[in-house]
C-alpha cells in the first residue's frame, strides 16, 4: 500500500499545479483585460478627436461664412482699413475679431484685402520684371519695388524665369538645370504661381525675405505680391512700400498716415492727391493699375476646439452679378 506520506505529496502537487494555472488564467485575463483597457481608451480618444475635429472644421466654415456676410453687407463704394474703435468706419469688415467663444470652442477671424497686392502672375508679357530697353510702367514700378524692400537682382529674375514658360534664363534668375541640380531637386513652375507661398521654392527667396518683419526686410514678399487679383492695387489697402513705388516722389508712409482718416473714395481723389505732393505715376493711367474697391479678400480663421486647433485660409471672391452682390470661395486650405 502507499505511504501516507505519497498520498499527500501528490495532492500537494495537484493544489500546486492549480494554482499555477489559476495565477497563469488570472495572468491573461488580465492581460486581455489591460489591452481591452487601452483599446477602449484610444477608441474614446479617437472619438473625441473626431467629434472636436468635426467641430472646429464647423466652426470655421460658419467663420467664413461670417466673413462672406461682413463684405456682402459692405455698401461703400470704396474699400479702406478702419481702425479699431472708430465708429464711422464703412469698412467693417476690415476690423479683426478679437475672438469669441462658440459653445466649447474658441473661434478668430481677420479677413486681409488681397487686392491691396500686386498680382505677381501678370507678367505683362513677360515684361513686369523686366528692366532692358522695352520695359513697361509694369516694370517700372517693379524696379522701384525691388529697392524699396531692399532685395537682390536675382530675386525678380528668378521669380521671372519660375513664371514664364521658356527655358531662356533672366539676367541672374534660375531655370529648370538649376532647381534639378540641388540637393534635394523639384521642377520649375513654368506657369502661373498657384499659391503665393510657392515663392519659397524660387532661388534667392528664404523666409526671411518671405515673411519680412526683420532688420532686414521690414516687409515680407507675402504681404506685397498675391496670386488673386484682378491685376489693380488698391490705394487704400497697400502698403505703404508698395504705394511709393508707384512713381516719382510718392511718399508711401504719407499717403497710408493720411488715408487712415481720409480715405480715398473715388480714384480721382487718389490721383489729385498725389498731383498736389508733385508727385508722378509710372503708368500714363492711373485707372489701368489702381482702383479703390476690391474683388478678392482672404479670410484667415483660427479654431480651438479642447485640444484640436485648426487654421483656415479661404479666399473670397466679390462680384456683383445681374444687380446682386455674390461672394463666393475661390479658394480653402485647412490645416
Amino acid at each position: 500500500m502507499p505511504s501516507i506520506h505519497s498520498k499527500s505529496t501528490g495532492i500537494c502537487n495537484e493544489r500546486g499545479i492549480a494554482l499555477i494555472l489559476v495565477l497563469l488564467v488570472i495572468g491573461a485575463l488580465s492581460v486581455i483585460i489591460l489591452n481591452i483597457n487601452y483599446t477602449t481608451r484610444v477608441n474614446i480618444h479617437l472619438s473625441e478627436n473626431f467629434r472636436d475635429e468635426t467641430k472646429a472644421y464647423f466652426l470655421a466654415r460658419g467663420a467664413v461664412e461670417g466673413a462672406i456676410y461682413w463684405l456682402k453687407e459692405d455698401e461703400s463704394k470704396y474699400d479702406a482699413l478702419c481702425e479699431a474703435g472708430d465708429l464711422t468706419c464703412e469698412n467693417e469688415w476690415s476690423l479683426d475679431n478679437p475672438g469669441m467663444e462658440v459653445g466649447d470652442g474658441f473661434v478668430e477671424l481677420k479677413i486681409r484685402d488681397e487686392d491691396g497686392k500686386i498680382y505677381i502672375n501678370d507678367t505683362k508679357n513677360n515684361h513686369l520684371f523686366n528692366d532692358n530697353a522695352n520695359k513697361t510702367s509694369h516694370s517700372q514700378l517693379l524696379l522701384s519695388l525691388k529697392d524699396g524692400l531692399y532685395l537682390d537682382d536675382d530675386v525678380f529674375d528668378s521669380i521671372q524665369d519660375w513664371i514664364d514658360k521658356n527655358e531662356d534664363v533672366f539676367d541672374q534668375g534660375a531655370e529648370e538645370d538649376y532647381y534639378s541640380s540641388l540637393e534635394q531637386p523639384y521642377d520649375i513652375r513654368n506657369g502661373p504661381l498657384l499659391e503665393i507661398s510657392e515663392l519659397l521654392l524660387i532661388k534667392g527667396i528664404d523666409d526671411k525675405i518671405y515673411f519680412g518683419k526683420n532688420d532686414d526686410y521690414p516687409v515680407g514678399l507675402k504681404d506685397i505680391f498675391t496670386v488673386y487679383s484682378e491685376g489693380k492695387i488698391n490705394v487704400n489697402t497697400a502698403p505703404a512700400k508698395v504705394l511709393t513705388a508707384l512713381g516719382t516722389d510718392i511718399d508711401g508712409d504719407e499717403i497710408a498716415d493720411y488715408r487712415r482718416d481720409t480715405p480715398f473714395e473715388t480714384l480721382t481723389d487718389f490721383t489729385t492727391y498725389i498731383k498736389q505732393g508733385q508727385g508722378s505715376f509710372y503708368v500714363k493711367n492711373p485707372a489701368s493699375l489702381l482702383v479703390v474697391k476690391s474683388t478678392y479678400f482672404s479670410a484667415y480663421v483660427k479654431v480651438q476646439v479642447h485640444k484640436v486647433t485648426k487654421f483656415v485660409h479661404a479666399v473670397l471672391k466679390r462680384e456683383q452679378k445681374s444687380g446682386k452682390v455674390i461672394v463666393s470661395i475661390v479658394f480653402w486650405r485647412e490645416e
